[in-house]
């Protein structure tokens, strides 16, 4: 039973980006709730969404310029996948919000 909980922690923390926007994204938002299936799938949309934004940082950013070291399932520091999410699901309020996107 211990793999069980190793393994929820290691998915809460994979999908952690995509709930914060989900989160955040829905909060302001005027219409009402929709169901938890519904949520879920949306964190793993932004999940990957996110986990791309965080790979294209590092490959932008990176110091060790010439070593191909990195790959899509590196794990990324959690203050760079969660500042990313916090600013896409600022990003995606306000431009939802405004109705720009329409």
């Amino acid at each position: 039973m211990n793999w069980i909980a190793e393994d929820g922690i290691s998915l809460l923390t994979f999908l952690a980006p995509g709930l914060v926007v989900v989160g955040i994204f829905r909060s302001p938002a005027s219409y009402p709730p929709s169901s938890v299936f519904n949520q879920v799938v949306q964190a793993l949309i932004f999940t990957i969404i996110v986990q791309n934004l965080c790979w294209g940082f590092v490959e932008l950013f990176e110091v060790n310029v010439g070593e191909d070291d990195t790959s899509w399932t590196t794990p990324y520091p959690p203050y760079l996948s969660l500042t990313l999410a916090v600013a896409l699901a600022v990003l995606l309020s306000a431009t939802y919000g405004n109705d720009t996107i329409h």
